[in-house]
């Protein structure tokens, strides 16, 4: 169902408002059971989406919280790409709707993607298909940027995983994954380490890290107190690394120290860099029209 620009998607027990307008996003997904809102928001209205903005203030400017397909970016301006791609701002096209699912289809810098985003009785299901525009491959980079907010952040949450080795990382830099310590630990930049298992809301404070070496894409986010949380489970073999982002009023500028989410975000490449140090560095798929590069997400509650 379209709602004023937004396409509602319903299932028994779920309820996903998607925004094809802007980058195909996930804008809420609402747990009907409980009544939860499961997605982060943040506190401040949005602007509408800068086409190729290449700045990351003009990216957060029209950011809602929510769930992204960051691509064929993901991560800093860089080789001709905006920040966090263009396909995570501009328009999908519709091919196909029905009352639980959509079909979306974008193209850009020599590739063309469909996304499709199925509600069952309990999950929703984003299946992602690249290919390249022409008969040359195309590189892409992706991550799908997907926030939790306060229905789960508050007053803590306590992140599964089934094995990995996490280190911090700057924001537009890459890091030698040598360094990354055993999950639950990871390793920071000022030369530290911390659990990174959990997380006290009240606590306030800022951290971007990366997990690698993850022996599969499974991760619950719980609630202690209320039982309530995601568990996202997704191909690792695509999206071999798992990018943990959390600010709690730390950040100023358009953050406003007011923000509190967290991202899960199942990613293609280990650190946020940019399009051209993926490529340097191995990362990047490079889908042809003969052989696409596939990936799936799936998303369900934790009650």
């Amino acid at each position: 169902m379209e709602h004023a620009g937004l396409v509602v998607l319903r299932s028994p027990s779920l309820l996903a408002l998607v925004d094809p307008a802007h980058g195909g996003e996930v804008l809420e997904l609402t747990d009907l059971r409980s009544g939860a809102g499961l997605l982060g928001r943040v506190p401040f209205a949005a602007l509408p989406p800068t086409v190729g903005a290449m700045a990351e203030p003009d990216w957060v400017a029209s950011y809602r919280g929510g769930w992204q397909i960051v691509a064929p970016n993901a991560g800093a301006a860089s080789a001709g790409h905006p920040v966090h791609g263009a396909a995570s701002t501009e328009p999908w096209a519709i091919e196909e709707l029905g009352e639980r699912s959509i079909r979306m289809r974008w193209e850009g810098f020599g590739l063309i993607a469909v996304r499709a985003l199925t509600l069952d009785d309990d999950a929703v299901e984003a299946a992602v298909e690249w290919r390249s525009a022409g008969p040359e491959p195309a590189p892409v980079v992706i991550a799908e940027h997907l926030t939790v907010g306060l229905a789960v952040l508050d007053p803590e949450v306590r992140l599964s995983l089934p094995g990995g080795r996490a280190l911090e990382l700057p924001d537009d830099q890459a890091r030698d994954l040598a360094e990354a310590l055993p999950w639950p630990d990871a390793a920071l930049l000022d030369g530290g380490r911390e659990r990174a298992d959990g997380w006290v809301l009240a606590e306030t404070g800022s951290r971007y890290l990366v997990v690698a070496d993850l022996p599969a894409g499974r991760l619950e986010a719980l609630n202690p107190r209320s039982g309530l949380g995601l568990l996202l489970e997704w191909d690792i073999a695509a999206l071999p690394y798992l990018w943990l982002w959390r600010e709690a009023r730390a950040s100023g500028g358009q953050w406003r120290e007011r923000t509190e989410i967290l991202g899960l975000e199942p990613a293609s490449v280990p650190h946020g860099a940019g399009i051209a140090e993926a490529i340097r560095g191995g990362h990047a798929a490079w889908p042809t029209a003969e052989r696409p590069f596939r990936h799936r997400l799936r998303v369900s509650p934790i009650r």
